[in-house]
């Protein structure tokens, strides 16, 4: 069994193919390090999947801590690797975007590899000390251009997507509305019913009941005014957010 460590996080997928060419993860609290471990690492848009501090924590790592050791860049022993006309593994465009926008802001990251580079076990091809020129080339590429075409594409469509469900919500909220006014509008009318009947049953009271019942009335007639201006008001909103929604799709129909 052939043992491996490394400082950076692997993807699974490619920790289960090292399984099956016969290595094994050495896990640091299982026993002490020894000059039989194969020191993993990879290039940095390889390695999207850590933070900038982790590269650089890891790549200084792997300069200060392990003199002595093989290091190797685990897709040069890797079969499921894609590479390009040069031998070295494919960049796709938008790793190319992120990787040259993370080492432009960590140029140590760059420098870093490059110096393990220099003294790694090459299993195949040459050393890649050109890593950052073939970055270059690919934003050059018709192929970047393309990329954030489609990803401007995918902002607007996640905006209007978003703006959509906006009118959505503003239609269901107006809509609870509307239907509240209508069940504050059947209440008072029930209200000034019942009102209105215990008021000529109660006739024969004294004037001074008589006078606290008209009160609540007037008061509930006017509450049953502000709720006929308010379902208006509401009805309206309710007009504009049904047609905003429509328009929204008809524009993206």
């Amino acid at each position: 069994m052939k043992y491996w460590y490394s400082p950076f996080k692997f993807r699974r997928e490619i920790i289960e193919e090292l399984k099956t060419l016969g290595w094994e993860e050495f896990h640091k609290n299982n026993a002490e390090f020894n000059s039989d471990i194969v020191i993993f690492y990879d290039t940095p848009d390889r390695l999207s999947n850590n933070s900038p501090n982790q590269l650089k924590k890891g790549f200084n790592e792997l300069n200060e801590n392990f003199k002595g050791y093989k290091f190797i860049s685990v897709w040069r022993i890797l079969n499921s690797i894609k590479l390009d006309q040069n031998n070295f593994p494919i960049i796709e465009p938008e790793e190319a975007v992120m990787t040259k926008i993370m080492l432009d802001a960590n140029k140590l990251i760059l420098e870093s590899y490059l110096n393990i580079e220099l003294i790694s076990e090459i299993k195949r091809g040459e050393i890649d000390s050109l890593y950052f020129s073939r970055i270059s080339k690919i934003l050059s590429s018709n192929l970047v251009n393309n990329f954030l075409n489609n990803y401007i594409s995918l902002l607007e469509e996640k905006t209007n997507f978003e703006k959509r469900e906006e009118l959505v919500k503003n239609l269901i909220d107006e809509k609870n509305n509307f239907d509240m006014i209508i069940e504050s509008k059947e209440k008072n009318i029930k209200e000034i019913e019942e009102l209105l009947n215990k008021h000529n049953l109660n006739s024969s009271q004294k004037e001074n009941e008589n006078i606290e019942l008209k009160n609540k009335i007037s008061a509930i007639k006017l509450d049953f005014e502000n709720s006929n201006k308010s379902l208006l008001i509401n009805k309206e909103k309710l007009n504009k957010s049904e047609n905003d929604l429509n328009v929204e799709l008809n524009k993206n129909s």
